[in-house]
């Protein structure tokens, strides 16, 4: 019947999307180690000077910039074991007029969570956004580190939901650097960097050479 072919459609359709959230890759856990390690990473640059002007400037809403989190390797662990224990504790509740895909996810989510599986460990960057500002609540971050906790989960939120995967970016992407298979952005970065460097020489030569001629 009509009906019955619909339904087969949408079981198979189902099916694609289970596939697509199996398949897909860096894993949770992988994102959010690469995560720490660049904020760490990036934090080191950061002078004390830095910090003390970041204390005194009074900026307007117009002019405020867009806040980094900045902490340690020690701190930057705290904070991904906090936001990893609510994604591993998460349980997506039942609700009426979900969408196919919304049923999909939570029921792979929820069934890793009823077989004792950490879905960080199984499911990726779709599976997680499906789930992201619900369980954004569960997340208890340490009270004396409240301040960069929260930009931390801020920034983590807001690369979650720029990446692309559609798009190969022409400049540096912090997205991409999280959520590419390991070193994709990486090696984006060192050829774009070895082209400027390349063409820099070659703009040295040129203005050189009327120089050298004369």
């Amino acid at each position: 019947s009509k009906k019955q072919g619909m339904d087969n459609n949408v079981s198979q359709a189902e099916g694609a999307f289970a596939q697509e959230l199996a398949q897909d890759r860096p894993t949770i856990d992988s994102a959010i180690k690469s995560f720490m390690s660049w904020v760490a990473a990036r934090s080191l640059t950061r002078t004390e000077t830095e910090d003390d002007d970041d204390e005194e400037k009074e900026v307007t809403n117009e002019t405020k910039p867009a806040q980094s989190c900045h902490a340690t390797s020690q701190e930057t662990l705290l904070y991904a074991r906090a936001l990893l224990n609510a994604i591993n504790k998460y349980v997506f509740a039942v609700k009426g007029n979900q969408s196919p895909q919304t049923e999909v996810v939570a029921q792979i989510w929820n069934g890793l969570i009823a077989s004792n599986q950490k879905p960080s460990r199984f499911l990726g960057r779709k599976a997680l956004l499906y789930a992201w500002t619900d369980l954004q609540e569960d997340i208890v971050l340490p009270a004396e580190k409240h301040k960069q906790g929260t930009l931390f989960l801020q920034e983590f939120g807001d690369l979650l939901h720029q990446y692309d995967p559609s798009k190969v970016p022409t400049d540096d992407s912090d997205a991409n650097l999280i959520w590419d298979e390991a070193g994709v952005e990486l090696e984006r970065r060192r050829k774009r960097r070895a082209e400027r460097a390349k063409n820099a020489d070659s703009e040295t030569s040129q203005t050189l050479a009327p120089i050298v001629t004369d």
